[in-house]
């Protein structure tokens, strides 16, 4: 049953909704069910031994997902298939096989074959085999300007495309290995294109308008320039007002002060100065559950329409 399962959050959209006890009905955080990877492994014989492997990438930092096969040295005939786990995978998920005690094996790694080694089991019930495999030396192909036009293409009918036929998509996988060593230049791209995506047409509005929502909750702003626009993008300084539980007029003259209550700091390249005002003139305005997705959708406002800083912000 759902409320016996363990779940692991999922950045990926799924059909299945991360239970919060503190949010219950909530479905906005995506989950996936991964209680096998907890449940007790199946039973092994009176004979048989299970050996775990994991594949690491030079230097033991990253799990690789690769093709594996296992080979019972005195019987060529008896061949075991599987595959293992990428830093995707749970880490507890390690592919495993059911093996002989004191019995020779041969294992290859990847296909085509990128290692090939021998191991003998022992008496032992389990045993972890821990593979680390060179870095290809293969060369990625130059970034032209051909494969960087297909790229932000790609990646722009994605971000046009509906939340249900993002789920099923696709992509070219020939385009990830242009992420080995050209990665900086592919992330440009796809950025570009995550810009120029008509999801973002009403936030667009909103930028021009000086006004940020979330759900029913709007707030205005007043943005200014301080100093010059540093090498790497603006830091973006977000002030918010006193008051509350006032009449309007208070706290939009609560507002207007904090235009203008920080000093300009010459200390620093520059920055822009935001005074944001509370979407309401409650007594909790700038304190309640409904502000940090407001401040946050305020700051991708400004890391997808302005050159923002995105560890500069406070």
């Amino acid at each position: 049953m759902p409320e016996h399962a363990i779940y692991a959050a999922s950045f990926q959209k799924t059909k299945v909704a991360f239970p919060r006890v503190w949010a219950a009905g909530k479905k906005d955080v995506y989950a996936e069910n991964v209680t096998d990877r907890y449940a007790k492994a199946e039973t092994l014989t009176e004979n048989q031994v299970r050996v775990l492997i994991r594949v690491w990438q030079a230097g033991r930092k990253t799990r690789l997902a690769v093709p594996l096969t296992v080979t019972d040295l005195s019987d060529p005939k008896k061949v075991l298939q599987g595959e293992s786990r990428g830093e995707s995978a749970d880490k507890n998920d390690i592919a495993g096989f059911n093996l002989l005690p004191n019995h020779e094996y041969s294992l290859v790694v990847g296909g085509p074959v990128r290692l090939e080694q021998h191991f003998k089991t022992t008496a032992d019930k389990e045993k972890v085999l821990e593979i680390e495999i060179p870095q290809e030396k293969k060369q990625p192909p130059a970034l032209t300007k051909e494969l960087s036009d297909r790229i932000e293409k790609e990646a722009l009918a994605f971000f046009s495309a509906t939340e249900d036929q993002q789920t099923k998509w696709q992509f070219d996988a020939k385009l990830d290995q242009l992420l080995i060593g050209q990665d900086g230049a592919v992330r440009s791209a796809v950025w570009k294109a995550y810009q120029g995506a008509p999801i973002h047409d009403k936030m667009k509005k909103d930028f021009k308008e000086n006004q940020v929502r979330y759900k029913d909750y709007l707030s205005a702003y007043k943005v200014r320039e301080v100093g010059k626009k540093p090498d790497k993008g603006w830091p973006l300084f977000i002030a918010m007002h006193g008051g509350g539980g006032a009449p309007k007029k208070v706290n939009d003259d609560q507002w207007k002060i904090m235009e203008r209550y920080y000093k300009d700091q010459p200390s620093v390249t520059g920055y822009k100065y935001l005074a944001l005002r509370a979407p309401n003139d409650t007594w909790n305005g700038f304190y309640d559950e409904y502000v940090p997705p407001l401040i946050m959708n305020l700051i991708r406002q400004f890391l997808v329409l302005v050159t923002l800083t995105p560890t500069r912000c406070s």
